[in-house]
């Protein structure tokens, strides 16, 4: 063995139920999983989210973990060079169709109106018009949830927390 990663962390999808149930008539997490399992049912989902006035992901680089889960090969390999593999070319053509169809909120990761699309609405720029919008979904590590999700969203996290409160009971230690 040559090296061991630090960190393997599965992730996923992070979305607005009531967004959900609004806009698809559900939230059931394996409703909108089987909506959202292939690319083309991803687009479907963002172009109805379009429709009702909201964004899919905060940015195109939401759907860059797409790409490399299934093909872990290095961008640049040894000799300096850029390796191109269909699953990253396709991530590239995929990106550059979100931000074509203005499904996403041009909101980079980490920046201040990505943490704020968390919880609130943000204010984006649509054929040099300033909207305001929310954001459905995050594509995040399991750990987002934790260190991200409950710290930026607040009320989500309050709301979490007084069910599991609620529930206390009949969960067991």
């Amino acid at each position: 063995m040559r090296a061991l990663s630090w960190q393997t962390t599965p992730g996923g999808v992070y979305y607005k139920r009531s967004l959900a149930k609004e806009v698809l008539g559900t939230d059931d997490p394996a409703e909108i999983g089987n909506m959202m399992s292939s690319m083309d049912g991803v687009f479907e989902v963002a172009e109805k989210m379009k429709q009702k006035g909201y964004k899919m992901f905060p940015d195109e680089g939401a759907i860059r973990w797409f790409s490399q889960g299934a093909n872990p090969k290095a961008w640049v390999n040894d000799k300096n060079e850029l390796v191109l593999t269909e699953d990253k070319i396709n991530y590239m053509d995929y990106a550059k169709e979100l931000r074509e169809k203005q499904y996403t909120a041009l909101a980079p990761e980490w920046s201040p109106s990505w943490f704020e699309g968390m919880s609130k609405p943000i204010k984006v720029k649509e054929d040099s018009k300033e909207v305001e919008t929310q954001v459905f979904s995050y594509v995040l590590p399991t750990w987002g949830l934790h260190s991200v999700l409950k710290d930026s969203a607040k009320w989500y996290a309050g709301v979490i927390a007084d069910q599991k409160a609620k529930h206390a009971d009949s969960v067991e230690a």
